[in-house]
């Protein structure tokens, strides 16, 4: 058997409308389970990020090769020279 705790919760005045509108349409019986399904919803969330992270985040930082990093300013230089470049080509036209 689940058990219930007691929570007093505020909630600013368009989030607790949405609360009110919810109940007043029958789509829930009472605040607490408004407020249930979106805490619900909000965990299940989280655990598909967390999922994500591990599935998708975490093998990608895992197979990157730090060695193959280019420092910013060579980055900067090599955009700066390849611009320059383009610049003289158009001028040459």
């Amino acid at each position: 058997m689940r058990h219930n705790r007691s929570f007093t919760v505020m909630l600013p005045d368009d989030l607790a409308d949405l609360v009110d509108k919810k109940v007043a349409s029958g789509e829930f019986s009472d605040e607490s389970a408004v407020l249930t399904e979106g805490l619900r919803q909000l965990a299940g969330r989280d655990s598909e990020t967390e999922d994500w992270i591990r599935r998708e985040v975490v093998p990608t930082i895992k197979a990157h090769d730090p060695s193959r990093v280019i420092p910013m300013q060579d980055v900067r230089r090599r955009i700066e020279a390849h611009m320059d470049l383009r610049e003289q080509s158009a001028h040459d036209l």
